[in-house]
Formats: C-alpha cells, sequence, structure tokens
C-alpha cells in the first residue's frame, strides 16, 4: 500500500490517502476544476466535484495523481478490486466526506496546490 499527498489540508498539513497499485502504477478518478472557480469556498468546489462525478464528467488516470503533475485538478485513489465502472462511487463517497470534514471546519482545500495561489478570504 501506497500513499500520496491529497489537495485537501488539515491542521495547515497535507492529508495523505492510502492508494493501492498495480504493477507499481495506481489507477485515479480525476475531476477538473476550471480557473474561474478558484473564486469558490470549499464546499461549492466540493459541490462541484460531487456533482461532476454524479454526472461522470471526469477521467480515469494511471500513474501519478493528476493534481501531482498540473493544476485544476482533483484525484481520489480508484479501487481496482472492484469493476472499473464503479470506481467513481468510491470517489463519490471520497468527495462527501471530504465535503462533510469542509463544513465541520476540520479540513480545507489548498488553494496554493490546486489552483497555484494563496486561499482567497474566508470560508
Amino acid at each position: 500500500m501506497s500513499s500520496t499527498r491529497t489537495i485537501f489540508i488539515e491542521n495547515g498539513l497535507p492529508i495523505l490517502e492510502d492508494h493501492a497499485s498495480s504493477n507499481g502504477h495506481a489507477w485515479w478518478v480525476t475531476v477538473k476544476f476550471l480557473e474561474e472557480e478558484v473564486k469558490l469556498s470549499d464546499v461549492k468546489l466540493m459541490d462541484i466535484v460531487i456533482e461532476r462525478l454524479q454526472n461522470k464528467l471526469f477521467e480515469v488516470t494511471q500513474g501519478d495523481a493528476m493534481h501531482h503533475q498540473q493544476k485544476l485538478y482533483v484525484s481520489f485513489p480508484a479501487d481496482i478490486t472492484v469493476p472499473m465502472h464503479e470506481w467513481f462511487k468510491l470517489a463519490l463517497e471520497y468527495a462527501e466526506q471530504y465535503k462533510e470534514d469542509i463544513i465541520a471546519g476540520n479540513v480545507s482545500i489548498d488553494f496554493e496546490y490546486v489552483f497555484g495561489l494563496g486561499s482567497p478570504g474566508s470560508r
């Protein structure tokens, strides 16, 4: 089992998630943000992620998580033990849990990491 940095922070530190890999290459369910979404709150961004996952507006990628490679992406680890067409369900569970943690004030999105700039205003 390996771990990777997420786009989320808790107590000022990046959150790491475990993921399984196949032949050394992990699989990811990846959602892209738009540049103009930088102005939105953490909760609204998670609403967008959840909506895009529900509408199947995501990519399945292999290797490094897209948020490590380019700005404007969030990737959730895929469960390689279930059929590929169900991977988005786990990503949706991750997104919903992160949204709950954001609402509870325990977690936030690392705007510098995702958008390449500091966190805008209060949330």
